[in-house]
Order: structure tokens, then C-alpha cells, then sequence
């Protein structure tokens, strides 16, 4: 109700204004009151052939900036698929789309070309590490050496990689290296640190740094331990595995049913409180048996027995 009311307002204002301009015209100009109907009709006629020419310009103008929707959407779907090709996988485990193929020596590469190759982030670094710590591709097979690489791109890349695919060369460090190689494999339980120095990359501070951790375990019982090694970089675990070998019979055990809170606390795979709780559990219930016995401790877990079990010792003198 009260909306009809404010409009019937608004309708009186018009015809009071309208009347007003009438009897404006007739004083002004002596018009009858039909000829100053005649004068307020063509005045509005008038106003209106210049008011929408103009308005018709500016919605032209306005339609020639903006385009077509069709087209809009167009790029819209263009720039979406081109960031769908070329967004990187995060875990490092498939191809990228998107990628280019060309010929390339995985020695001379640059990070950019590996990721446009269709290598993620991290494979790329990996490989660039790899020989910035003196390590050589000598055959194809060799890329397939770097930690956690997508075999699925090293197939489709096969044809690309410019290296042979056999070398009558047995020695990978001839390649362009200077190392001077042992002539058979050395036991790496038993090595010097300064044993290990003729490996570009290996110094003597992470050759100490080496010798002081596989002490500390026992010994290696996998070279994957190596990697557990503060600064030991991933490039070099296969320079490793080509010049040593590990043997399990130089692992110092834990006779867990005798050694003494001191000798559990420092072996790197127990925490204090794991060592503690294995003296405790052994003094109320006996000596363990196996294995599996010491899950019977709260604070141990799968993982850290599981790393463990060389090293552990249960026989009793």
C-alpha cells in the first residue's frame, strides 16, 4: 500500500510539473494551450535524437572492448590446460606432462633442460648432484642409479640419452675421472677414514664422520645406513656400493639380556628411554627370548626393532 502511495506522489509531481512548464510557454510566448502541447512534444522529440545516437555509440564502443564470450572461454580453457601440462609432480613419481624431447648427455645437462625432459624437481637436483660430487654416467643404465628416478621416463627418454648402452670399460670412475680405484672391494666395516678418501667427494671430515657412526651401530649391515650419515650425499651411495661391500660378521651385537643401561643408551636405533625400559622389563620378567619380546615394551616400536634385529644378541654366559 504504502509502494501505490509513494508511486501515485510521484505521478502527481510529473503532471504538476508538466502543467507548470505549460503555462510557462503560453505566458512566455502567447501559445494556446494546444500549441504548447505541440511545443512539449517536439521539444521531447528533439531531446531524444540526441540523447540515443549517443547512447548507441557507447554500447558499440563498450561491445568492441570486450570480447566475445565463445572467445573468452576460449582462453580461459587454453590457459587452464597449459597449467595442467606443466604443473610438476610433488612426489617426484610420474611424468610431467607437457614435457619436450631432444638429445642430451645426463654429464653435461643443465636443471632447466632435466625439467623440461619431463624430470621432476627433485630427480633433476638429484642428478645435478650427483656429478657435482664427481660422479659419471658412463652408460644408460646408469641414470637409472639416482635415488627414487621414474622408470617410466627413462624408457620413454631411451633413444634421447646420449651415452652408450654397454661400455667394455668395467671401471665407471675411467670415465673422465682420476679416482684411484682399489683393485678388488674393501670391506667398508673395517676401513680407516682416510681408506675411503680416494672417492671424489669424501674428505676427510666425512670420512671421520662415516667411521664414527658405523661405531657407534656396530657396523653397516646396508649401505642405505649410509644415508643416516650427517651431510652423506645421496650422489655418492653408488660410488659406495661399486668400491665396497659389507660384511655382517664385523657387526658388534647388543646382548640385550646383559649390557648395561650405559651401552643400550648410546647405540644411535635407542632413545634413553627405550634402553631403560629394556633393563627394567628384563629385571621383572626374566631374560628376552627373541625378538618379538621386547615389543612388550610400551615405548618400542616396529620400526626401531625392525632396524635393530642385526645387531641384537640374546644368548647369556
Amino acid at each position: 500500500m504504502k509502494l501505490i502511495n509513494i508511486i501515485n506522489g510521484e505521478n502527481v509531481k510529473n503532471s504538476l510539473m508538466i502543467k507548470r512548464l505549460k503555462i510557462y510557454i503560453i505566458n512566455q510566448f502567447g501559445f494556446t494551450r494546444s500549441e504548447a502541447n505541440g511545443v512539449l512534444v517536439l521539444s521531447l522529440i528533439v531531446l531524444a535524437s540526441f540523447t540515443i545516437p549517443i547512447l548507441y555509440v557507447k554500447s558499440i564502443v563498450q561491445k568492441q572492448k570486450e570480447p566475445p564470450f565463445g572467445e573468452s572461454l576460449a582462453k580461459w580453457y587454453i590457459q587452464v590446460d597449459e597449467t595442467v601440462k606443466t604443473a610438476p609432480d610433488p612426489a617426484g613419481k610420474k611424468p610431467v606432462f607437457g614435457r619436450k624431447k631432444f638429445h642430451f648427455d645426463p654429464n653435461t645437462a643443465s636443471l632447466d633442460d632435466l625439467r623440461q625432459l619431463g624430470f621432476p624437481e627433485s630427480i633433476g637436483q638429484r642428478i645435478v648432484k650427483y656429478r657435482e660430487a664427481g660422479g659419471v654416467f658412463v652408460v644408460k643404465n646408469d641414470l637409472g642409479k639416482i635415488y627414487a628416478i621414474n622408470q617410466e621416463i627413462l624408457n620413454d627418454l631411451w633413444e634421447y640419452i646420449d651415452l652408450p648402452e654397454k661400455t667394455s670399460n668395467k671401471n665407471p670412475s675411467n670415465h673422465g675421472g682420476s679416482e684411484k680405484i682399489p683393485y678388488k672391494r674393501l670391506n667398508l666395516n673395517q676401513l680407516e677414514p682416510s681408506d675411503m678418501e680416494f672417492i671424489k667427494g669424501i674428505g676427510p671430515v666425512l670420512s671421520q664422520r662415516i667411521v664414527k657412526y658405523r661405531n657407534l651401530l656396530g657396523g653397516f649391515y646396508s649401505f642405505d645406513q649410509l644415508s643416516e650419515v650427517y651431510h652423506f650425499p645421496d650422489s655418492l651411495l653408488y660410488r659406495f656400493e661399486a668400491y665396497f661391500y659389507l660384511d655382517t660378521l664385523d657387526l658388534v651385537q647388543i646382548r640385550v639380556n646383559e649390557d648395561s643401561l650405559d651401552r643400550l643408551a648410546v647405540h644411535p636405533y635407542l632413545t634413553y628411554n627405550q634402553a631403560r625400559a629394556m633393563i627394567n622389563y628384563r629385571q621383572l620378567h626374566g631374560p628376552y627370548e627373541k625378538p618379538e619380546d621386547l615389543m612388550a615394551i610400551r615405548v618400542m616400536d616396529d620400526s626401531t626393532l625392525t632396524k635393530l634385529i642385526p645387531y641384537l644378541n640374546f644368548t647369556s654366559h
